[in-house]
């Protein structure tokens, strides 16, 4: 039986972290990259009336694209992303649910990418995780389904569905 067969079969959502985590890391070089300025092709903003201009500093204001984060962003390829999301679709990663064995390979997987890539570990202890908690949930379901709505109940079955 597959993994994924077991997981419905205990009635278990699968989270998939692992590829969150690659496409956070490419929308977080991406973003970075981002200007955030106003948009122009609506023109201007004709809501309110325009205070008078600001005097104008004889310094350019700083971008805020660093650019180590412009050499960065140039640097993530289609063949990058392809390449992390093939590892962390590996069948060895068992689907990765939260606290699972393919979760914590995966988990170990984008913290030494995240290394190779020049980032620090940002948590309070000095590790690349910080803890949280876990809940799993278990459930049963009924051998048979009954519906009810208003004064009318029943199985899926024997009830009418209206249009239907």
């Amino acid at each position: 039986m597959s993994w994924a067969e077991r997981t419905r079969e205990r009635g278990l959502a699968a989270v998939r972290v692992g590829q969150f985590g690659a496409c956070a890391l490419a929308a977080a070089a991406l973003l970075a990259a981002c200007q955030r300025d106003a948009p122009t092709e609506l023109g201007p903003d004709t809501a309110a009336p325009a205070a008078a201009p600001a005097p104008v500093a004889e310094t350019s204001a700083p971008s805020r694209v660093t650019s180590a984060a412009a050499t960065a962003a140039d640097a993530i390829t289609g063949d990058d992303i392809r390449r992390v999301v093939a590892e962390i679709a590996d069948d060895r990663y068992a689907g990765r649910a939260p606290g699972s064995a393919g979760d914590k390979l995966a988990r170990a997987y984008l913290a030494k990418e995240l290394e190779a890539l020049g980032f620090a570990p940002g948590a309070a202890d000095g590790t690349w995780e910080q803890p949280v908690e876990l809940v799993g949930v278990t459930t049963n379901a009924p051998a048979k389904w009954r519906f009810t709505r208003g004064d009318t109940s029943g199985t899926f079955s024997e009830l009418r569905i209206p249009g239907g």
